[in-house]
C-alpha cells in the first residue's frame, strides 16, 4: 500500500492540476466540463473522449515541470478513465539501454517477443566481435525446411530485419515466427545458443503510418510522436517488445521525408 502511494505521487499526485497545451480537436470533455487549450483539469477526473474522432491531448502537470502527450486510442486499449490511472499505470514499464556483454544479458533480451518495424538494431558488447569470421545467425523452420540465415552488423550494432523473411532470394509472407538465435566462430568452428525462445512479431510501417496520420495532429513533435507512437504499440501489443530507439529512427526518417 505504501508503495503505491509513493509511487502515485511521484508520477502525478491525484489532486494534481494538469494543463492542456496542445488538442487535435476544439475541446475535450474532462470531468463533465469542456475544456480547450489553456484550460486546467485535476488528474483524477474522468476523461471522455469523442467516440467519432481519434483524439491527442498534451498536457503539463506537477506545476507544469512536466509534459504528456496520450490519445484516445492509447487510453481505451489501456482501459483508463482518468490521467492518474494512465499516468500509473505506465510508469511501471521499463527499458534496458546500453550493449549487452554476456550470454545471460543476450538470451534475457533476445529470448522474448520482439517487434519489427523495417530494421532492428542491438548494441553488443565487446564480448561478441561482429566481423567476417564472427557473427550471430538465426534458425527457423519454414515448411518442410530448416533455414540458417546471418545477421548483418555495422561496427556493435547487429542488425535485424526484414530480409529474415526471404528465402534464397525469394520473399516469404512476413509472419510472427519463433526462432533460435546462435553466435558463430568460424576460425574455431564453435557456435553457441543464446536463446531458442524468440519470437519476430513484424509489423507493416504503413500500417502505423495510417494510425499516425488518423490522428491528425500536426503540430506534434518527433518526441511528441515517439512517446504516443511506443505507448499505443505497448498497450495494443503487451506481450510484444518495441525498442524506443527502434521507433524514434522510423520516425525521425518520416519526418525527414
Amino acid at each position: 500500500m505504501l508503495f503505491f502511494f509513493a509511487l502515485s505521487a511521484v508520477l502525478c499526485n491525484a489532486q494534481d492540476l494538469c494543463k492542456i497545451v496542445y488538442l487535435n480537436t476544439p475541446d475535450i470533455v474532462i470531468g463533465g466540463k469542456t475544456l480547450r487549450v489553456g484550460d486546467s483539469f485535476e488528474a483524477e477526473a474522468k476523461i471522455n473522449w469523442n467516440e467519432n474522432k481519434k483524439q491527442v491531448m498534451k498536457f503539463c502537470y506537477s506545476n507544469c515541470t512536466k509534459q504528456r502527450v496520450v490519445s484516445s486510442d492509447a487510453f481505451k486499449q489501456n482501459k483508463s478513465n482518468s490521467v492518474s490511472d494512465y499516468l500509473f499505470s505506465r510508469g511501471q514499464l521499463s527499458s534496458r539501454a546500453g550493449a549487452l556483454n554476456s550470454v545471460r544479458e543476450l538470451k534475457q533480451y533476445f529470448g522474448r517477443t520482439l517487434g519489427l518495424i523495417n530494421e532492428l538494431r542491438v548494441n553488443i558488447g565487446s564480448t561478441f566481435p561482429m566481423d567476417e569470421n564472427c557473427y550471430f545467425y538465426i534458425s527457423y523452420r519454414y515448411g518442410d525446411e530448416n533455414i540458417n540465415k546471418k545477421l548483418a552488423s555495422e561496427g556493435s550494432q547487429l542488425i535485424l530485419n526484414t530480409s529474415v523473411y526471404n528465402i534464397d532470394g525469394n520473399p516469404i509472407p512476413l509472419q510472427s515466427m519463433q526462432m533460435s538465435l546462435y553466435y558463430y566462430n568460424s576460425e574455431k568452428k564453435t557456435q553457441a545458443l543464446i536463446t531458442d525462445e524468440m519470437t519476430i512479431f513484424p509489423i507493416e510501417s504503413t500500417t502505423l503510418l495510417h494510425w499516425i496520420k488518423e490522428l491528425n495532429a500536426p503540430e506534434l513533435t518527433t518526441a511528441d510522436k515517439i512517446e504516443i507512437l511506443s505507448e499505443y504499440l505497448d498497450i495494443k501489443y503487451p506481450e510484444v517488445y518495441f525498442p524506443a530507439t527502434d521507433l524514434e529512427k522510423w520516425i525521425t526518417s518520416l519526418d525527414d521525408n
